[in-house]
């Protein structure tokens, strides 16, 4: 590996643990999909318009998984089979509901919020006690109970996990092994901002 490669990819290390680290310490609170976009909250829930929400929220595009005593327990592929508990005829894979996915989630986190469908996290685990990230955009987060998420990007293209301020404002991409900020602009629209 060249040098030049080896700087690029401290580099992107570095600017992601800056953007993670205000993490540390916070407890993952609810999550949620759009599809196949699975999203982590972290903070206390709160109430707002569309239901409840926490401090930051975690995107992830890419592949991802939560381990622990060696083992994986669910990851980012689970979204595309059926639930154990799911008796729906007219089920298929891709739907937003009614996946393995949600389902160990829920286990895991042990709450759902009625209004939303967002799964609630009801257990005193989950709080983040190490955040480490590497030179391809990936993070692993270690929580409390001995779980970790760990995001793995697997492309040289595309956007693979953003974190950013539940209620909106500046976000943090890791996009194609690159990472920058995005946020609002004068004009409501969204501009970027430095790159690594």
């Amino acid at each position: 590996m060249s040098w030049k490669v080896a700087s690029i990819m401290d580099e992107l290390k570095t600017r992601i643990r800056a953007a993670i680290e205000p993490l540390r310490g916070l407890k993952l609170s609810l999550a949620s999909n759009l599809g196949d976009v699975r999203s982590f909250y972290f903070s206390e829930t709160r109430p707002d318009a569309t239901g409840v929400t926490s401090k930051y929220a975690l995107h992830l595009y890419c592949p991802w998984r939560i381990e622990a005593a060696g083992r994986i327990i669910v990851g980012s592929a689970d979204h595309y089979c059926r639930a154990e508990n799911n008796t729906d005829p007219t089920w298929e894979v891709g739907m937003a509901y009614g996946t393995r996915q949600q389902e160990i989630i829920q286990e895991l986190l042990g709450g759902i919020d009625q209004e939303t469908g967002a799964i609630i996290n009801t257990t005193e685990l989950f709080l983040i006690e190490e955040i480490a990230a590497d030179g391809f955009g990936g993070i692993t987060v270690s929580f409390t109970g001995g779980y970790q998420l760990v995001v793995f990007p697997s492309s040289s293209q595309g956007s693979e996990w953003r974190l950013m301020p539940a209620c909106g404002g500046i976000h943090f991409v890791v996009e194609g092994g690159h990472s920058y900020y995005i946020g609002p602009t004068e004009n409501g629209g969204t501009g970027g901002t430095g790159t690594a």
